[in-house]
């Protein structure tokens, strides 16, 4: 069965592979009969693997929900009356624990953090110190709103050394991020078989420690569905799930544990990381920014700030994208304005080139995506080729000279490469974006760029080397703002006379451009002047200047150099009215 494949760059459900789909396809089961339950008991047993929980400690339960039903069971389930719920915040994820705290009426502190930063321990601590009441611990380990990385090692071990039972959300990190429960102090895990293990959506499980919940089977019973010793016991005693599970989900998430032992947990996590690795590469070459300083992400999620152009539309580069098999996500971070592109799934650094092509595509244009997909492929052959032919060939040794003709080189072939409308697929898509969207010349872009990194390799590399590579950079940027404007610049005239009419109507008729009427006043006598103001061509400049001397020899004039002229007769066509035809 030929089955598209979409990449999914938001926070959840994943891509998924080909054969977890089809793993779905099987004949009907009551999921009540033996074989049934028994896939569900080794399926229990294999969950527990990929947080490297000791069986005898831990236990694996099976509920049928997303993610935020985990969050519910395990707060309505393991508080004991009296007792208070630490919620360490700072995030939508977080946020709905508190949510539901308010809706059961549980007992609760809202130990609320700036979304953008990471919580203060030592808040934390002061905080149990504060209130020997709290029994439960709960934070989010990667805040999938925004993508910061939460110590939960370290909030862990500050819960147990004041008696409290540790609640992770590790719904964007299992089975993707390495998670041991025992070394990060972890009672309680969870997670939604759809995000990391890359099944479907619909079967949500909770990793904890089997003496809390049989503890808790005496708590105050708050929810009957939602209950864990329930689930827990019933599993125990049966074998099954209390309720009806989903039934091809749990077939599609035995068949994506299989592959995810396939591939290892090291293999898996090296594979994500190039995915966010290459995600970050195509925004920072895009020009984008991060909302969340990059040594707190978690290594799964990246919330780009919009850019601060008018013309910026997400919806419309959602839509872009989505009809052409990626799916992108918008930001949860209610004071800044971000999307969200996921490391998550079945994808690898190739489907993220290829969608950054399309976004490229859809911020530069169509003809920007063809010629740079052309020079990606053809530059590296030509190189290849010229080193071939060339490669023996020295001509000097002069590390001045080389520096010099380098730079000339450089600097013509990246100029023809930009005036065609490419890119060369590197450090040269920034400088267009921000020429783009800003009018930023690209030859500066590219100078403070390369002379910034050329700076930062001071500390590897000998000074002289790096002074030569900025020279290099000088060298080219000024050759390729010559050969981008080449043919471009245009010259201002400004003329003025007492014989304007005159001066305007030989430079409409004989010279074919238009003119603007200035009205200023002489600074000196205060009287009342007209200016002509004109754009020629440099090659119009002597003609028009010889056709004013005629008109009147004592005619002022500036001339001024203009690098870019946009309007009718330069950018667009000349029109003509109906008077003048």
């Amino acid at each position: 069965m030929n089955i598209k494949r979409n990449i999914l760059l938001n926070a959840g459900p994943s891509t998924t592979t080909d054969t977890v789909k089809m793993a779905q396809v099987v004949p009907d089961i009551c999921p009540r009969e033996k074989e049934f339950a028994s896939m569900m008991k080794d399926l229990r047993a294999d969950l527990l693997k990929t947080v490297h929980a000791d069986p005898q400690q831990y236990t694996s339960v099976l509920f049928c929900g997303s993610g935020t039903l985990n969050i519910d069971v395990c707060l309505n389930s393991l508080l004991p009356a009296d007792k208070k719920v630490l919620v360490v915040n700072n995030g939508a994820y977080s946020t709905r624990a508190v949510e539901i705290c308010e809706y059961y009426g549980l007992p609760h502190i809202n130990l609320q953090f700036p979304v953008l930063e990471r919580p203060d321990l030592d808040v934390v601590r002061k905080t149990l110190e504060e209130n020997p009441d709290i029994a439960l611990v709960y934070t989010t380990h990667n805040e999938t709103g925004t993508g910061i990385l939460n110590p939960i090692r370290e909030i862990g071990a500050l819960a147990h050394e004041f008696g409290a039972v540790f609640i992770v959300d590790t719904t964007s990190t299992l089975a993707m991020r390495p998670i041991d429960v025992q070394k990060d102090n972890i009672d309680f895990c969870m997670a939604s078989a759809q995000k990391g293990l890359m099944a479907m959506t619909g079967l949500s499980f909770i990793i904890g420690r089997k003496d809390i919940i049989e503890a808790s089977k005496d708590y105050p019973k708050r929810s009957y569905y939602c209950n864990l010793y329930l689930q827990y016991h019933f599993f125990e005693k049966t074998g099954e799930m209390h309720f009806t599970p989903p039934v091809q989900t749990i077939y599609a998430t035995i068949q994506a544990l299989k592959e995810y032992f396939a591939e290892g947990e090291e293999a898996k996590w090296a594979r994500h990381t190039r995915v966010f690795n290459a995600i970050h590469k195509g925004l920072d070459e895009l020009g984008f920014k991060d909302a969340v300083k990059r040594e707190w992400q978690a290594g799964l999620v990246v919330s780009p700030i919009y850019p601060d152009d008018p013309n910026w539309d997400f919806e419309k580069v959602h839509d872009y994208c989505y009809e052409r098999g990626y799916t992108i996500y918008p930001g949860k971070i209610s004071t800044t304005n971000t999307f969200r592109l996921c490391a998550l799934g079945a994808i690898d650094e190739d489907d993220i080139t290829a969608f950054f092509l399309i976004v490229g595509w859809t911020l530069l244009g169509k003809k920007f995506a063809l010629t740079t997909v052309i020079s990606s492929f053809t530059y590296p052959i030509a190189l290849e080729a010229a080193n071939h032919i060339f490669g023996d060939l020295v001509i000097t040794t002069d590390p001045m000279l080389n520096t010099i003709f380098a730079g000339l080189g450089i600097g013509i072939g990246l100029g023809i490469v930009i005036r065609t409308g490419a890119s060369t697929g590197g450090m040269d898509i920034p400088p267009l974006v921000l020429n783009k969207y800003f009018r930023i010349p690209v030859s500066l872009s590219l100078n403070v760029f390369d002379i910034l990194i050329l700076v930062l390799q001071i500390v590897y590399n000998p000074p002289e080397r790096v002074l030569y590579g900025v020279l290099l950079v000088m060298i080219y940027t000024t050759v390729l703002d010559k050969v981008l404007m080449m043919g471009n610049t245009k010259t201002e005239v400004k003329v003025i006379s007492s014989q304007v009419e005159e001066i305007r109507q030989v430079i409409l008729a004989q010279v074919d451009r238009g003119v603007t009427m200035l009205y200023g006043e002489g600074g000196y006598r205060q009287e009342q002047t007209q200016i002509v103001l004109s754009i020629v061509s440099n090659r119009e400049l002597p003609q028009v200047e010889k056709l004013i001397r005629h008109i009147d020899p004592e005619a002022f004039m500036i001339v001024s150099r203009v690098t870019e002229v946009r309007g009718r007769g330069f950018s667009l066509s000349k029109h003509y009215g109906e008077e003048d035809a």
